[in-house]
């Protein structure tokens, strides 16, 4: 037990409980959850992993577990209806903090916002915006497709690829960005399209794409910095929208950093247009102790 006042108690959860928060999560309470590859169950197991209950119910959970390469976001906040959401985050989140001070390495606890109640919890703990996300969407009756002419040849990624593709990733992104290995490999069996580009045989971009009933969404592209402005990232998107539509995909959607320009253009060259849609990321320092 983590604390314990009166009927209120805090502990880690833990494989077995499994089951109890998989009900709890279904009652539709409050909830923030990241948009990783991983749903918020997986993670269980690993800390920090807080469950708050009161007469020995559940009326909140938080997660921020680390990734294999030590990257943390916020995963899951979800608060009972019948419990207050304010209260359930100043209990919850000084513990958890406290933890991942204590035990990793890390420098920041991410968190991408989408709703305006999260978004105001973690102003008054001292989160601050580090990112922006933006929202591109292509339709078939707009696309543009750009002449290109280059010696990227494109391949179906296979699971041995794996371990070139997070080369490739580690290298095209900041830290806060890349996937891990295990990512990478989740992503892979999910993926309704897994391509890579490669030049002489060498591995220099990838992309991991999915199907939902609103269309088709790029969830990854990377390409090695060593090997940007050589068409790698145009003749991933080309094949990927050809693709699409020949399993009737009218509609792709993309998100990126507002500030990556290079990403930008590229969309733009085939006809994807931005939307008002903005997401911001929110970082906490993890050697900020003031407010908690």
């Amino acid at each position: 037990m983590i604390l314990k006042h009166q009927d209120l108690n805090v502990r880690e959860a833990e494989l077995i409980d499994q089951e109890l928060l998989r009900r709890f999560l279904q009652g539709k309470p409050f909830i923030h959850q990241h948009l990783g590859w991983q749903p918020p169950l997986a993670w269980l197991g690993k800390q920090p992993y807080l469950i708050l209950e009161q007469n020995k119910k559940i009326s909140a959970v938080l997660a921020c577990p680390s990734d294999e390469d030590g990257i943390t976001w916020l995963r899951l906040f979800a608060v009972s209806s019948e419990y207050s959401v304010r209260r359930a985050w100043t209990i919850l989140w000084p513990l958890a903090l406290k933890k991942l001070q204590e035990n990793t390495s890390n420098q920041s606890v991410n968190s991408l916002v989408i709703r305006d109640k999260m978004l105001d919890l973690l102003k008054k703990s001292g989160f601050q915006e580090g990112y922006r996300v933006v929202v591109l969407v292509w339709d078939i009756s707009q696309a543009r497709w750009p002449s290109l002419e280059s010696k990227v040849l494109i391949k179906e990624m296979g699971r041995d690829d794996c371990a070139r593709v997070y080369k490739v990733d580690q290298e095209a992104f900041e830290p806060i960005w890349r996937n891990s290995l295990g990512h990478i490999k989740i992503a892979h069996q999910e993926a309704s399209s897994a391509t890579i580009a490669t030049i002489d045989d060498q591995v220099v971009g990838y992309q991991i794409s999915t199907i939902n009933p609103q269309g088709g969404h790029l969830a990854r592209l990377a390409v090695t910095p060593e090997f940007q402005n050589f068409g790698v990232g145009a003749a991933l998107v080309e094949d990927l929208l050809t693709r699409f539509q020949q399993h009737g995909v009218v509609q792709v959607s993309v998100n990126t950093q507002a500030r990556n320009h290079a990403s930008l253009v590229l969309y733009h060259k085939f006809g994807f247009e931005k939307l008002d849609e903005v997401y911001p990321v929110y970082q906490y320092n993890l050697g900020n102790k003031e407010k908690t």
